[in-house]
């Protein structure tokens, strides 16, 4: 693996990504998100309910809350995982180590 890329590097078949290149994946999921919320799940929920049908700022923030929680949970979760893995493997007075350690 090459040395450049980040001391967690994460293995995702064939492909080596360093962990610092996943936060390309949350400006993706929000650009598509603000697009089928927009122009999709609107659309629908505004036929179904036969008016015009939108969150206000307030359910915004809060479901914005809620996903912001998960994250922070998803987060200590696989930290926790990567933690362990490299007790597991000697590396934890190691700071140059690598975990290999697969993204699914």
């Amino acid at each position: 693996m090459p040395a450049l890329l980040s001391s967690w590097v994460l293995l995702l078949g064939p492909l080596c990504l360093p962990a610092a290149s996943f936060g390309m994946f949350l400006v993706i999921s929000v650009t598509l998100w603000i697009a089928l919320y927009d122009r999709l799940i609107l659309l629908i929920a505004s036929k179904i309910a036969g008016k015009p049908v939108h969150l206000s700022p307030k359910q915004r923030m809060g479901i914005g809350l809620i996903f912001s929680l998960a994250s922070i949970i998803v987060t200590a979760i696989v930290e926790s995982i990567r933690r362990a893995m490299a007790v597991k493997e000697g590396y934890s007075d190691n700071p140059n180590g690598v975990v290999a350690m697969s993204a699914f």
